[in-house]
C-alpha cells in the first residue's frame, strides 16, 4: 500500500507540475501591452475629454453598423462588448482615421491598464475599407490590406458596482482614441 501511494503522488506531481510552469498571465510587459503603455501615459487627457459625436440614427445588419446614414463601419470578429460600443456610436470613423468608412476586427480590452472601474481602455485594428465582405481577417493581410491599431478610451460617471457590460456602455463617453502602430 505504501508503494502504491508514493506512486500515486509522484504521478499526481508530474501531472500537476508542467500546468503550473505554462500557465500563461498577463503582464504590462507583454507585446500586446508596450506600445499602449506609452501611448496611454502620455496622452493629454485635458485635451480629449468629452469627445462628443452627435449620433441621431444607427442601423446594424449583415456585419456593418452605418451611423447618421453616412458614416459605416464594416466588422468581423467582434465579440458582445465590441459590438454593443459600434451599435452604441462611440466611435466614429472619421476620428479614427480621416474616411467616413472603416472595416474593423479585433476589439480588445486592455485589463492591466484600466485605471479603475469607470474607465475602460480598448485596442482595435482598423483596415482600410473594403466593399466587397472578406471570409477571413488573413484575406486583408493577402490583399496587402494591414491594419492600423488604435487605442480609444470609455468612461461612465455613473459606474455603480454591480453596474453590467450593457449598463457600463450605455452610459459611456469616449474620452481618448489614438493611433498607435501599423501592424505588419
Amino acid at each position: 500500500m505504501g508503494y502504491f501511494l508514493k506512486i500515486s503522488i509522484f504521478t499526481v506531481f508530474i501531472i500537476l507540475c508542467p500546468l503550473n510552469l505554462f500557465a500563461q498571465t498577463e503582464s504590462l510587459n507583454d507585446e500586446k501591452y508596450k506600445t499602449a503603455k506609452i501611448i496611454f501615459e502620455n496622452a493629454d487627457h485635458q485635451q480629449i475629454q468629452n469627445i462628443n459625436y452627435k449620433i441621431s440614427n444607427v442601423k446594424s445588419k449583415n456585419n456593418k453598423v452605418i451611423l447618421n446614414n453616412s458614416e459605416t463601419i464594416k466588422f468581423k470578429g467582434i465579440d458582445f462588448k465590441g459590438l454593443s460600443i459600434i451599435e452604441r456610436g462611440l466611435l466614429n470613423p472619421k476620428e479614427i482615421s480621416g474616411d467616413s468608412r472603416i472595416s474593423i476586427c479585433c476589439i480588445e480590452e486592455l485589463l492591466l491598464l484600466n485605471p479603475n472601474k469607470a474607465t475602460r481602455r480598448f485596442r482595435i485594428w482598423v483596415f482600410p475599407y473594403n466593399e466587397t465582405l472578406y471570409e477571413t481577417l488573413e484575406n486583408e493581410f493577402y490583399r496587402n490590406k494591414k491594419p492600423s491599431e488604435y487605442y480609444f478610451e470609455l468612461q461612465n460617471e455613473n459606474y455603480a458596482e454591480n453596474m453590467t457590460w450593457q449598463d457600463f456602455v450605455k452610459d459611456a463617453k469616449l474620452t481618448f482614441i489614438a493611433f498607435g502602430k501599423n501592424i505588419e
